[in-house]
Order: structure tokens, then C-alpha cells, then sequence
């Protein structure tokens, strides 16, 4: 790197306290932090690159983008980059916007060839589609699929138009559909594919050659990007991200480079920008949305890892076993992009959060933000405003709860679904700490609203009867008497068999034991999808389709076969053909079957559709 490339990366405003440093400095702490990451994290690669005052000053590759070829990572190796295709989008609508061809405030409807149905809540609009105030379900279930041509977008959207989630109208509730559904309007106006429109109008004016949008990505490009893992010791992810489509496009789907995204950086910090206005730029930074701390913008937000100690806005990318992150500093001018092909050993922070957090605490620490206030009475239980509540994913939810305590020393916390909790660290008034994350609260009373992280990371209490700290051992306790009930059950048969009983009860009995077999089959199931399988749904419905199908199947039999466990529990008690403690233990396993077969319909494990 070049002297004079070197002295570009030192600061204009005197106020900064980045402004002793260097991009010399960046590079010697930004190198060995990153290559000491993939090392204990067991990241397979990295790619980073961070522009300052006009130039970009540090681009590298880290790792490797194929370990079993020995492919290096570089800057010009393209990955995957999420969710932050949603700033692109974004990008588009407000050109579409200032074109005079679009209307942040008016009905989506009045773009489309379908309709969004309309409720209570405020019509749908493109401002609240880029800052997910529409209330729709986060769906990711089938949005891509192996490998093929892309679905029509507009008729891939019509038939998945998500429920509505039964809350405020003004909370931030992240949705996949908001994007796709703008990248969709865009179409409608601009009369071209989205991914042709974002190719014509952002990445050619910019000279982004190595980025697409295309489903699938072309063969120049597939041939040379990075494959996805878990960690660096296993294999990539189950499905080759190289060669998988996108059909809900606009909301994730980009494949770029760390040098383009440098100059995609460049453009979103100028001050005359070749894409959109500066004025325009500014709008789509600005707050748009209430949040307890930091920034929803028009596709931008403030990202994980950057809520305290500088004053970063941009986005965050996860899929397919990438974790990306756009960060930029309108104010000093500065922008970093970096982007990991692996998640590596699970921590309490991502890697990207990780990394965000250390470069605050190394150039942004003396930085005064605005201070949040105290907010009393925020003791209970909250769940992500963000989510399913339709079918089965909503367990997802259910097991994302966090339960806030108040305690002599202060607040503690933990997830709701352990017993014990951990003290919340006051950092400064109204801010803690709770592992690595920053915590805040909002509102008061029921309405009490917690931001862990991310701005659009909002947690809303929920009521005593649907918290995991009850929902989740009442649960626990059905399934192993329904599991042991269901192992003793043959065992029990061969031994004293059902002569003592008549054949109408031998019958009710035998339905009592199946419906607790199927029950259980069903949560067991769901369970692992929603906790371990998740990254099959992210990315084909085929993939999940004959696992969702049968967990409905199960479920459902199980539901109506409760009845007649219910009315096998009577005759036993009312023929006195059993002895009393039989009779009992009839009843509660009646009972166990009810709860369970409550929890089926409660968290729509035996929903409606089949296929999500």
C-alpha cells in the first residue's frame, strides 16, 4: 500500500479521536485480529475492505474461499452477502423515487398486479416496507431453492403474502417480504427485472464488474465464489450456495466483492453521488421508524456490534453460512465492509459483531452519544417482535424469549427457557450489557419494548401463559410421561393384557396411546427443525416439505383423537372395571394428551398449511 494511500486514511475533523491514527494503524490492528478470528473461531476465510475521505485504504482476504482446493479468499473473490442486498434495494426504489415513478407514502396496491389485504392496521407503503413496519410475518422457508431459474418474482410474492403479527403497528418487526416485495414495485415502475435494474442503474454507473444479482449466478462468477460453512473443519453448508437460486430476490441474493463494495461505499459517502441525490442519501440514513437506540433508516440500520461508542449505520448480511456487514460514518466519511464465509465456534457475539465492537473500542471510545433514561418496571418476559406466529416456526419465537428480572443488585436476565439468570451490567444510564450485546428498554408497563443489539433486534413482552419459563417444563414434563407412557404401554399389553377390559374401551384405550405417540412425534419434530434445521428451510422448501408434511401429519390425527382419550378416562372411571390407581394413571395420561394436543394447536405445530 502506498504512502500517500497510507497519510488518505488520516482525519480531516479534529474532533475525532480516530485522528492520531493511521491507515497504517488500521492495517496492523485490523490484520492480526482478523487472522488470529478465523483461526480461534475456525472461520474458513474473510474478506475485509474499508474506505476513508474519498479513497479506500484497506481491502484484504483472509483464509480460504475453498478449503478442500485451497482456494485463498481475496478482495476480488465474491461472496454472498445476505440481507444487505436490502440497502440495494432500497438504493433502487429511491431513484424510482426521485424519477417521480414512485411514492414513499401511497399503497403498495396501487403498484402491484395483486393485492395485499387490507386490515385495521395503516395501508402498506413502500416507507414501511424499507423499514419493516408492516407487521408481516419473517417467512425464509423456501425462498431459494438448489439450483434452476428464478420463479417469477411477482407471482412468487402473490401466493406467499405473509399473515399479519399481532402487534403495534409502529414496531420494528424485520420481514424478508418487505424487500422482496419493494424489489417488486421496482419492477412494476421500471418495467425491468430487478436484477436487471439494479445491474443497469447501480452496479454499472459504479463499476461494480464483479457483482451480480442474477438467479443463478453467472457461470464467471459462480466459478469463482466462495462456498459457505459452518466452520472451516466441516464440509460447506448442505447446499452449494455457487449454484443456488433466489426466487424472493431484493431481499437477499447478491453476490459481490470486497472491492466492489468498497466502491459501493465510496458512492453511499460522497457528496455528490452519481446514483441518487446527496439529499436523497441523507433521507435514507435518517431515522425513520422509533427505535430504542440507534437507527432505522430507508435500508439502512444501525448494524449488530455498532450500537454504543460511534455512530455507524448500514446493514447486516446472514445466509447460507456467510455473516456480512456494511458499516459507515457519514460524519468521518468512513465505511467498512467484511464479510466471513463460515460462522465458526458459536460465541455471544457474531464475528462481524466482534469485530465492529473492537474497532469502537479502539478509534470511537471517546465518542459521546446521547444517553438513554431509565425506564422502571421492565421485569418479564419478551419474545423478537420479528417472527412466525402461523405455523410451526413459531417455536422459534418461543425459544428466542429472554426473561428480565428485577433483583437487590439490579437487573438480571436470561433466556427464558433456563432457570437461572445473570446481572444486566449498567454501562451508562438506561444501557447494559449482556453477553457482548448492549441492552435498552422503551415504552412502559405491558407495552415495554427491549432492543438487544440491533435496532431492529425489538423484543415486546409477552403474557405470563405464553412464556417459555412456564410453556417450556410443562412441556418437557408431558413429553417424557407421553414417551414413557408409550415405551410401557406394549410392554404392559404382552404382560396382563386388555382382557379385563370391554372392546369399545380396549379400543379408546389403544387411540389414548396412539394420539400420545403421534404428539409426540410432532413437538420432537418440530422441534428440530425450528432449533437444527432451520438452514433448510432458509434455503429450499424442498428440502424441508416431506419433514413439515409429516410433522401436520402426525399433529393433527393426535388432535382429534383427543376426544376419544377423554371419553375412555370417563367410562374407566365410571365402570370401576379397573382399579383406582389405573383409573389414575389413565387420567393423567388423558390429561398429558390434552396439554400436549394444546400445544400442537397453540403453536400451530398442527396448522393449516402444510407447507410453509
Amino acid at each position: 500500500m502506498s504512502r500517500a494511500v497510507l497519510l488518505a486514511f488520516l482525519f480531516a475533523s479534529v474532533e475525532a479521536p480516530i485522528l492520531a491514527q493511521t491507515a497504517a494503524d488500521l492495517e496492523g490492528f485490523v490484520d492480526p485480529f482478523l487472522r488470529d478470528q478465523i483461526e480461534q473461531r475456525r472461520i474458513a476465510g474473510a474478506v475485509i475492505s474499508v474506505v476513508k475521505d474519498g479513497q479506500v485504504v484497506f481491502t484484504r482476504g483472509y483464509g480460504r474461499a475453498d478449503v478442500a482446493a485451497g482456494r485463498p479468499m481475496s478482495p476480488d473473490t465474491p461472496v454472498r452477502i445476505g440481507s444487505i442486498t436490502k440497502t440495494l434495494t432500497a438504493l433502487s426504489v429511491m431513484q424510482l423515487v426521485e424519477a417521480g415513478a414512485l411514492d414513499l407514502d401511497r399503497d403498495v396496491n396501487e403498484y402491484l398486479d395483486f393485492v395485499i389485504p387490507a386490515d385495521e392496521r395503516p395501508p402498506v407503503t413502500l416507507r414501511r416496507l424499507l423499514t419493516h413496519r408492516t407487521g408481516f410475518e419473517n417467512r425464509t422457508a423456501g425462498i431459494g431453492a438448489v439450483a434452476g431459474e428464478r420463479l417469477s418474482l411477482g407471482a412468487f410474492l402473490a401466493r406467499r403474502i405473509p399473515p399479519r403479527l399481532d402487534q403495534p403497528d409502529d414496531v420494528v418487526a424485520y420481514s424478508n417480504y418487505n424487500a422482496a416485495l419493494a424489489a417488486y414495485v421496482v419492477e412494476r415502475a421500471s418495467g425491468q427485472r430487478f436484477e436487471q435494474y439494479v445491474e443497469d442503474h447501480i452496479f454499472a454507473p459504479l463499476q461494480m464488474a464483479g457483482t451480480t444479482a442474477q438467479q443463478p449466478p453467472p457461470d464467471t462468477v459462480r466459478a469463482r465464489l466462495s462456498n459457505g460453512y459452518v466452520r472451516s473443519d466441516l464440509p460447506p453448508t448442505w447446499v452449494s450456495m455457487a449454484s443456488a437460486t433466489i426466487h424472493e430476490v431484493g431481499s437477499t441474493g447478491v453476490c459481490t466483492t470486497a472491492a466492489d463494495m468498497a466502491r459501493l461505499m465510496l458512492e453511499l459517502l460522497e457528496d455528490s453521488p452519481r446514483t441518487v441525490t446527496r439529499v436523497t442519501l441523507e433521507a435514507m440514513r435518517a431515522p425513520h421508524a422509533r427505535s430504542v437506540r440507534g437507527v432505522v433508516g430507508l435500508g439502512f440500520f444501525s448494524p449488530a456490534g455498532a450500537a454504543r461508542g460511534n455512530t455507524f449505520v448500514g446493514h447486516d448480511g446472514r445466509t447460507g453460512g456467510f455473516l456480512s456487514t456494511l458499516a459507515l460514518d457519514p460524519k468521518r466519511r468512513l465505511g467498512l465492509f467484511a464479510s466471513y464465509n463460515s460462522e465458526g465456534v458459536p460465541r455471544s457475539t457474531t464475528p462481524t459483531e466482534e469485530l465492529l465492537q473492537r474497532v469502537a473500542e479502539r478509534y470511537f471510545a471517546d465518542v459521546a452519544l446521547p444517553s438513554s433514561s431509565r425506564v422502571s418496571d421492565v421485569g418479564g418476559v419478551y419474545q423478537p417482535a420479528a417472527g412466525v406466529d402461523s405455523d410451526l416456526f413459531a417455536l422459534g419465537r418461543l425459544f428466542s424469549q429472554v426473561a428480565v428480572r428485577s433483583a437487590a443488585g439490579g437487573l438480571t436476565i436470561r433466556p427464558a427457557v433456563l432457570p437461572f439468570g445473570e446481572p444486566l451490567d449498567e454501562i451508562e444510564p438506561g444501557l447494559y450489557r449482556w453477553s457482548g450485546r448492549d441492552v435498552s428498554f422503551a415504552g412502559s408497563g405491558p407495552s415495554t419494548m427491549l432492543q438487544l443489539g440491533s435496532p431492529v433486534a425489538v423484543f415486546l413482552r409477552v403474557p405470563w401463559w405464553a412464556s417459555a419459563s412456564l410453556v417450556v417444563p410443562t412441556l418437557a414434563v408431558c413429553l417424557t410421561i407421553a414417551a414413557l407412557a408409550v415405551v410401557w404401554w406394549p410392554f404392559m399389553a404382552l404382560r396382563s393384557g386388555v382382557m379385563g377390559l370391554d372392546p369399545m374401551s380396549r379400543r379408546l384405550k389403544s387411540a389414548t396411546r396412539l394420539a400420545l405417540l403421534l404428539n409426540l412425534l410432532a413437538i420432537v419434530g418440530a422441534l428440530w427443525l425450528v432449533l437444527w434445521g432451520w438452514p433448510l428451510a432458509a434455503v429450499s422448501s424442498a428440502g424441508i416439505a416431506p419433514l413439515v408434511v409429516a410433522i401436520y401429519c402426525a399433529a393433527w390425527p393426535a388432535v382429534l383423537l383427543a376426544p376419544l382419550a377423554v371419553m375412555h378416562a370417563v367410562r374407566l372411571v365410571r365402570s370401576g372395571a379397573v382399579s383406582a390407581w389405573a383409573s389414575v394413571r389413565e387420567c393423567v395420561l388423558v390429561v398429558v394428551l390434552v396439554v400436549l394436543t394444546s400445544f400442537c394447536m397453540y403453536w400451530r405445530i398442527a396448522g393449516t398449511s402444510m407447507v410453509p
